[in-house]
């Protein structure tokens, strides 16, 4: 991943060269990096960036996704290169959308593995800080409740409730993991009311949009979800894929860098009722390395968050085309769900905070 080393700067992505070189980065005039284009997956862009034609038409050459979002962190739109997918995965992704059983049963299976993720990031905590493992317990077990119930659920909309009500529960502990000077106290979308949501709020449009870009790399359509359904706008087969990753990636990411006092509360700006709470620019950079750097974090028995995305965007595409959602075929995410708390970024970090 590429990205503008200061947000703050009006910047420019440009390509000179005649022959396959590199992606220069300009700021005011001057050239302070260069990424060879064959190194990079994507590139995201904050803020007053240029884009040279050369550059675009080298990095839709060698197939990278070219994402913009404004100063604040909001998504705006990317540039892809032509699909690589078969139009018959499209014709069945459309034909699946029309199945209830297919839609049931995929979005049963992404709600298991939020529930389980979750579960497993509070009994570590929980192991961890004694002090609150009463409320971690008392969390986790409404999640295994929850678990539970989904055997029964035979309707999108109990479906819906379940989660609802484990998300509920799960939130209530998140606001006892997170220590001063921060706090949590309420899930908060555009606009985030508090620092810690606004890392959330940032994480999660930053994973969704990788994941579109896997998708559609795949041939699938991110609009058409089947948990989240249509609408106007939104790649919510996206945000369906992103479910079992929000907990291990983007919450445990959150809990490591503030409890470890990686960002400090004045480098958050309050822009607003419209705008809500936002990582001042001058942090964005850290925080996209940091972001950059968990994806890539493998724990000792399993793999990178990145490769557990593209199996699950695998196992998708043999599930649309083969017309049923295979519990057996396990994927990437089984393993997924039990990493929270492992590798580097260790939810235990600021004890002494």
């Amino acid at each position: 991943m590429a990205r503008m080393p200061e947000d703050t700067m009006p910047g420019i992505l440009d390509h000179r060269c005649r022959t396959d070189g590199p992606i220069a980065v300009a700021v005011e005039g001057t050239i302070v990096e260069r990424f060879p284009p064959v190194e990079l997956q994507r590139v995201l862009l904050f803020g007053n960036v240029q884009v040279t034609t050369q550059a675009v038409a080298l990095l839709l050459q060698h197939a990278v996704h070219v994402a913009f979002f404004s100063g604040s962190g909001r998504y705006r739109g990317q540039l892809v290169g032509p699909e690589s997918g078969s139009v018959f995965l499209r014709l069945a992704q459309h034909a699946r959308h029309a199945d209830h059983r297919f839609r049931l049963d995929f979005a049963r299976h992404l709600v298991a593995e939020k529930c389980r993720s979750g579960r497993t990031l509070l009994r570590r905590y929980a192991r961890n800080h004694p002090e609150v493992a009463a409320e971690m317990d008392r969390a986790a077990m409404h999640l295994d409740g929850a678990l539970a119930r989904l055997a029964d659920v035979d309707s999108e909309e109990m479906l819906r409730g379940v989660e609802g009500a484990a998300a509920a529960a799960y939130f209530t502990a998140f606001d006892r993991m997170i220590r001063p000077p921060f706090v949590f106290e309420r899930r908060s979308k555009h606009p985030a009311h508090n620092a810690t949501n606004a890392l959330l709020n940032l994480g999660y449009v930053l994973l969704g949009n990788e994941i579109a870009s896997r998708l559609e790399a795949a041939g699938f359509d991110p609009r058409i979800g089947y948990f989240h359904g249509l609408r106007y706008g939104r790649s919510s087969l996206a945000l369906d894929l992103l479910e079992p990753h929000r907990t291990p990636v983007i919450d445990r990411l959150t809990l490591s860098v503030l409890n470890r006092r990686m960002f400090s509360p004045d480098e958050f700006e309050a822009r607003g009722a419209e705008l809500g709470v936002l990582l001042a620019p001058a942090a964005l950079r850290r925080y996209l390395s940091l972001y950059e750097a968990s994806l890539g974090d493998a724990p000792a028995d399993g793999d990178t968050p990145r490769a557990r995305i593209q199996q699950q965007v695998d196992r998708l595409r043999r599930a649309v085309m083969a017309g049923a959602w295979d519990e057996g075929d396990a994927g990437g995410t089984a393993r997924g769900a039990g990493m929270a708390g492992s590798g580097s970024m260790d939810v235990d970090a600021g004890e002494s905070a």
